[in-house]
C-alpha cells in the first residue's frame, strides 16, 4: 500500500522511464496517481483535502458518509444499551424538556445529582473505569500505570466532591 503519491511515483518512475518529479508535475499523470492511491482500501484518508480530482473528493465524501453512518449506529447502540441497563433513566425527550424548564439553582442541583448518579452507576457497571480520589480524575483501570486519565480533574471535580459528600452522609 502506498501512503502517498510520492511513494507511488518513486515505485513507478523506473518502469516508466521518467523521474518521480516529472510524473508528479504532469497534471494528467498526477490525477491518475492520486486516483490510484485513493482507490487503495483505507487510503482515502491519506489524501489531503486540497486535491482537485473530483474522483478522489467523491471517495473522501463516501468515506465521510460511511463514518457518519457508523457513528450514528454507535450512538443508537449506546442509547439502547443505556435504556436496557438503566431502566429508571428518563427518556431523551423528558431530559430535554427538564433542561429547558430547569431555571432555578435547585433544579440545576437536582439535574447534577441525577447526572452524577447515572455516571456513578455507569462506572460501577463498566468495572473498567474508576475514580482516582488523589488526582480527582476518571481513570481506566486496565490502562498501564502513568497513562493519562480518561476524564481530567477539571471536568470531574464536582462529581468527585459530590461522591465524597454522599459517602460522608451515609
Amino acid at each position: 500500500m502506498f501512503k502517498n503519491v510520492s511513494s507511488l511515483t518513486a515505485h513507478v518512475a523506473p518502469t516508466c522511464g521518467r523521474t518521480p518529479g516529472q510524473l508528479r508535475r504532469n497534471p494528467r499523470y498526477r490525477t491518475l496517481l492520486e486516483a490510484h492511491v485513493a482507490r487503495q482500501l483505507g487510503a482515502a484518508s491519506l489524501i489531503g483535502d486540497d486535491t482537485q480530482s473530483a474522483a478522489i473528493l467523491r471517495v473522501k465524501l463516501v468515506e465521510a458518509r460511511l463514518r457518519i453512518a457508523n457513528l450514528e449506529a454507535d450512538k443508537r447502540r449506546l442509547e439502547a444499551f443505556v435504556a436496557r441497563h438503566m431502566p429508571n433513566a428518563e427518556s431523551d425527550t423528558a431530559r430535554r424538556a427538564a433542561a429547558k424548564t430547569a431555571n432555578t439553582a435547585s433544579d440545576y442541583q437536582r439535574a447534577f445529582e441525577c447526572t452524577a448518579s447515572a455516571l456513578e452507576a455507569l462506572i460501577r457497571h463498566a468495572e473498567v473505569y474508576g475514580v482516582d480520589p488523589s488526582s480527582s480524575s476518571l481513570v481506566d483501570l486496565a490502562a498501564r500505570p502513568g497513562s493519562p486519565p480518561v476524564v481530567g480533574s477539571y471536568l470531574i471535580k464536582d462529581f468527585v466532591a459530590w461522591q465524597k459528600a454522599k459517602k460522608a452522609g451515609c
